[in-house]
């Protein structure tokens, strides 16, 4: 990655995002870790109105050297900086609610990153300025943050970045080394990294997330971690949303695109890694086509695809901030869009991109709002998906149907992919 050209568009990035809001400032919570620093200079750079806030709560790490690492980089940077001891706020929330309810342990850790949330958003409204979130791409696959707590911003400028990168970064800036050679904590209680709460380093997520290569233990917890905190990387769900799911089976689902007469089939496939989902799809698209249909494919990978080579003219024109870029041949063209920090669309919205098709097939998203087959292989040995997705509505097995199945569940044989195909389509 070449830093000198990110810190430019992550500048200009910044830069927009406060023009567009109409916004005085920016303010983001400096904790004297990683992310807030980069964060923080990245700010800075890009507004001289930037506020960071240290905000301390009951752990002495907090008032110790992350107070310190904390003022250290703002004074280098020359970043305005003021500190809100939110400790008693803490302790009467606390006392308020444990006479109501016996607070766990968990509820009561994630208080002070809600708090600080509060806080900064009470400090933004009130001076007109943006505030800056400091979730990296590491955590936020993880779901190692606090729903509504430091997951919560009005844009986050690092959001694509891994836990290496970040690092890299700050580097490449002349951050302090006091934090960049200081292991990744939440800082929530004595004592507490990262990667002692969650069993796994930085360096195996980062590697998976960017090459796909985890041993069969690391990819066993980065799996668990992702699928357990879907519901923190999505909106509430609505009522509309979970009306489009057909409750006895599969239906039409119909779409609201560019395309208004767009109503076509979607299924999701969904599985644990290795279980044939790719193999299982490609199969359906010969056997589809063959009879005469148009399929579209949306596939969902947590890997930085790059779709040239860095030194060709496209990738130069995404470096240089274009927002997309058709590159046209005389076999076909590829349209890449650059998200710029911005949410990963769902596959609803990705089909108005998309030319007209009988059916989509969909791998990878699983929090998805349509109706998914889950693939399932006796030899993953990985406990199934369907009995806690109510959006899976068939499975697709090499093991015979188990007793006690969900009611609206369809069990389909895995190595019979013309039955799946005409089950599929006898619901259109």
């Amino acid at each position: 990655m070449r830093y000198e050209d990110e810190t430019r568009r992550r500048v200009e990035f910044i830069r927009e995002m406060k023009k567009s809001a109409n916004a005085k400032g920016l303010v983001f919570g400096n904790s004297g870790g990683k992310d807030s620093a980069l964060v923080g200079i990245l700010c800075r750079m890009a507004c001289d109105n930037t506020l960071g806030l240290i905000m301390p709560c009951i752990s002495g790490l907090n008032y110790g050297s992350d107070m310190e690492d904390a003022q250290a980089m703002a004074r280098q940077f020359g970043i305005d900086t003021r500190i809100i001891d939110l400790s008693a706020a803490k302790r009467q929330l606390s006392d308020a609610i444990g006479a109501v309810t016996s607070i766990n342990d968990m509820a009561l850790m994630n208080i002070a990153p809600r708090l600080r949330m509060t806080t900064l958003y009470a400090v933004a409204a009130s001076e007109n300025r943006l505030v800056a979130g400091t979730g990296n791409r590491s955590e936020g696959y993880m779901g190692y943050f606090t729903k509504w707590g430091d997951g919560a911003c009005d844009f986050n400028p690092i959001a694509d970045l891994t836990v290496t990168e970040v690092y890299e970064f700050l580097r490449f800036l002349g951050a302090p080394d006091s934090i960049v050679n200081k292991p990744p904590s939440a800082g929530l209680f004595e004592g507490q990294t990262d990667e002692a709460e969650m069993g796994i380093s930085y360096r195996s997520i980062d590697a998976f997330l960017l090459s796909g290569t985890a041993s069969v233990r690391e990819r066993a917890i980065i799996e668990k971690f992702h699928d357990t905190s879907e519901h923190k990387r999505k909106m509430p769900v609505t009522f509309s949303g979970w009306a489009q799911l057909s409750p006895a089976g599969l239906q039409k689902t119909e779409i609201a695109t560019e395309r208004p007469d767009a109503a076509h089939l979607m299924v999701g496939f969904v599985g644990h890694s290795g279980s044939g989902k790719t193999t299982l799809m490609e199969k359906l698209i010969v056997l589809m086509t063959a009879r005469g249909h148009r399929v579209n494919v949306i596939k969902s990978t947590h890997l930085d695809v790059q779709f040239e080579p860095e030194q060709k003219d496209s990738a130069r024109f995404r470096r240089a901030g274009a927002s997309e870029v058709v590159l046209s041949t005389p076999a076909r063209y590829m349209l890449v869009h650059e998200l710029h920090g911005a949410p990963k669309p769902q596959p609803v919205g990705l089909t108005g991109r998309m030319g007209p098709a009988d059916v989509t097939l969909v791998e990878g998203y699983k929090s998805a709002p349509i109706p998914k087959v889950e693939v399932l292989r006796r030899e993953s040995g990985q406990e199934a998906l369907y009995t806690r997705d109510s959006t899976i509505i068939a499975v697709a097995s090499d093991m015979p149907q188990p007793d006690g199945l969900p009611q609206g569940i369809v069990w389909l044989d895995l190595n019979a992919p013309e039955s799946i195909c005409d089950w599929l389509f006898a619901r259109l």
